[in-house]
């Protein structure tokens, strides 16, 4: 099933760190449980799920599946926790860890300019960065901004607000993508758009398909081998 070979390859199945003797108790142990399991799905027509996806659902400690996201939602302009097969670890938790500092400036609605330096925190699907000044703390959310973007001296990074979260700006092209954070990394793309005044949509297959469409046979190759980025790459040459 493709579906579930996709999980398999893009949801972060991460080996863990251990000595050779233990990995390979461990391997030998999580293939027993994979021969278990795999009878078991064969009721169920599942016979082609794979054997590094299997792995990574009963035996935990040789593969972690965590197959969730953090998607931005245009329809309501928020963040939103979803099941995804184009999960980013560390962006899936609704509460998780702050990212590295990064040096922003933010415009607020009033037109004020601010200089910081903070991480991107989210709780409960809340993003927001802090600023330090003056000796008080403040917390500022996408909704009370106009505008942010990093730098580090020789990059800018622009992003737009999005109620909940920020989305800032990873490459320009006939297809624009997004990312929750300040990157050039196109594997951390969590939203797309066609062309400069394209509606902002969640980065799925189906949002793609609508806008470079299947008449190209490489597009519809990739697009059955799940190869988005690399439609992306190609259809904005």
């Amino acid at each position: 099933m493709p579906e579930l070979d996709l999980i398999a390859e893009s949801s972060g199945i991460r080996a863990q760190k251990k000595g050779r003797k233990s990995q390979v108790l461990a391997f030998k142990i999580a293939i027993q449980k994979v021969i278990f399991t795999e009878r078991f799905f064969s009721m169920a027509s599942l016979k082609n799920v794979s054997i590094v996806l299997l792995i990574g659902i009963v035996y935990p400690s040789v593969g972690q599946m965590m197959p969730t996201r953090t998607t931005f939602n245009p329809a309501t302009g928020k963040a939103e926790t979803s099941m995804n097969p184009l999960y980013q670890p560390y962006y899936g938790n609704p509460n998780r860890k702050p990212t590295p500092k990064y040096d922003f400036t933010v415009t607020l609605n009033d037109d004020t300019s601010i200089a910081l330096r903070s991480s991107l925190v989210v709780k409960k699907n809340k993003t927001y960065v802090v600023y330090k000044g003056k000796g008080k703390k403040q917390n500022i959310f996408p909704g009370q901004t106009k505008s942010i973007y990093s730098s580090d001296g020789t990059q800018r990074i622009d992003g737009i607000p999005a109620d909940s979260c920020w989305l800032f700006l990873i490459s320009k092209g006939r297809i624009n993508s997004y990312a929750m954070f300040p990157t050039t990394d196109s594997y951390k793309t969590k939203a797309i758009q066609k062309g400069a005044d394209g509606k902002i949509v969640p980065f799925t297959k189906k949002n793609l398909e609508e806008m470079v469409g299947t008449e190209d046979e490489k597009i519809k190759m990739w697009f059955e081998e799940y190869r988005f980025l690399k439609i992306i790459q190609y259809y904005n040459q």
